[in-house]
């Protein structure tokens, strides 16, 4: 996939959050994307998934054909803080589901999933009965291993501890070849140590 920004901005009524981007993006980028709280992270994130369009200049997605920004979410997976579960589903019931929609990476089964995300022995509990942590891996798990070109994780560390943190890593380290990733971070070391490129977001704030 290649996603190019042209003069590209967002602004809220009269509020810029950010403006006059211009970069190109391709296959093997992971980048590291920073700033400030409030800077514009998540709504960045948001651009990039085709959720939300630009108040001004354009993002185009290809892959390798041009993709329409309504059809971007089959070529994308997305973790943030603020994603939900079927809590009422249970572990095994939630990755069958998943699969409905979203290939994996590899080969694999419901067992072998819940292995690599580390919850091999939760496979069958109801995800209301997991721990923050517990449900984050699982978040994390479906999207890293979902095989889709672009990959967007909106503070991944969020409720984990450093076992878990290196899990995360591990585990992207090893699902991150020929796709771009973007990893929103507060928590710069811990979260985009495998990063290539760094986009400080903050560098873009224009308030007229």
């Amino acid at each position: 996939m290649t996603i190019r920004l042209e003069n590209t901005g967002k602004r809220f009524r009269r509020d810029w959050i950010f403006r006059g981007i211009n970069d190109e993006f391709q296959a093997n980028d992971i980048v590291a994307l920073t700033g400030a709280n409030g800077a514009g992270k998540s709504t960045f994130l948001q651009l990039l998934a085709g959720y939300l369009t630009p108040s001004e200049g354009m993002i185009s997605w290809k892959n390798p054909e041009s993709v329409s920004p309504d059809q971007v979410y089959r070529f994308l997976s997305w973790t943030a803080p603020s994603n939900s579960l079927y809590e009422e589903l249970t572990l095994h019931e939630l990755i069958s589901f998943h699969s409905k929609f979203k290939s994996w990476r590899m080969e694999s089964s419901s067992e072998l999933l819940a292995e690599r995300i580390g919850l091999e022995s939760s496979l069958h509990k109801p995800l209301r009965f997991f721990s923050s942590g517990m449900k984050q891996r699982v978040k994390l798990g479906l999207s890293i291993l979902s095989d889709t070109p672009l990959l967007l994780l909106d503070e991944p560390a969020s409720h984990l501890d450093l076992k878990a943190i290196e899990w995360f890593n591990q585990i992207l380290g090893e699902n991150m070849s020929g796709r771009i990733v973007w990893i929103a971070s507060n928590r710069v070391e811990s979260e985009t140590t495998l990063c290539n490129r760094s986009f400080d977001i903050s560098s873009f704030k224009k308030n007229s």
